[in-house]
C-alpha cells in the first residue's frame, strides 16, 4: 500500500489489510450506486488510495507504549442484510494515560473466508457515513475524477502533517 522504512507503518498496513474489507468499505462509502457504475480498473485505484489514506491517518494512533482498556459493552449483534452476514461489536475504549472514554462499534462482514471489519462507529458516528456525504457530493459535481483529486489531496496533507 505504502512503501516506508518504518517498521510500525508496514506491520501496522499488514494487519489492516489482512482485516479490513477494504472492497466493501469502499463500496458503503461511494454507496452501492456510485459503486457499480464504476470500472474494475476504477475500484481498484480507490481501494487502493483509500487504503494509503487510512493507514496513514490512522497509523498514527497506534503505538506499543498506548495503554488503554476496552470493555465489551453488550454481547454480538449479528444481522443478514442483503443476503449477507455482518456482526456488530459493542465497546467502550478508555484510555489509561489520559481521562478519555468514547464508545467504539466495529462491524464485521463475513467474507468467502473470515470476519473482516467494514465500518466503524465512534460515539455513534458511522466513518463510512460521514464519508458518503462527502464522496457523493464531489461525485455529483466532478465525477470520479473529483473523488480521487479529493483523496490524493488528504493522503498530501497527510504526509505533511503527521511526521
Amino acid at each position: 500500500i505504502m512503501e516506508t522504512k518504518k517498521p510500525f507503518l508496514k506491520s501496522t498496513r499488514l494487519f489492516l489489510d489482512t482485516n479490513i474489507d477494504w472492497e466493501l468499505y469502499a463500496k458503503s462509502i461511494f454507496s452501492p450506486k456510485y459503486w457499480d457504475s464504476l470500472t474494475k480498473k476504477q475500484k481498484k485505484n480507490f481501494i487502493k488510495l483509500l487504503q494509503k489514506v487510512h493507514i496513514r491517518k490512522y497509523a498514527k494512533h497506534f503505538s506499543a507504549n498506548t495503554k488503554f482498556s476496552v470493555n465489551f459493552d453488550k454481547p454480538t449483534e449479528y444481522k443478514l442484510l442483503r443476503g449477507e452476514q455482518f456482526a456488530r461489536v459493542r465497546t467502550t475504549v478508555k484510555s489509561r494515560s489520559h481521562d478519555v472514554e468514547f464508545d467504539v462499534d466495529f462491524v464485521f462482514h463475513m467474507g468467502p473466508e473470515r470476519w473482516a471489519l467494514c465500518d466503524i462507529y465512534i460515539d455513534g458516528l458511522s466513518k463510512s457515513k460521514i464519508y458518503r456525504r462527502e464522496v457523493r457530493n464531489i461525485f455529483r459535481k466532478k465525477g470520479y475524477a473529483g473523488v480521487m483529486k479529493a483523496f490524493r489531496n488528504a493522503l498530501s496533507k497527510l504526509f505533511t502533517t503527521i511526521y
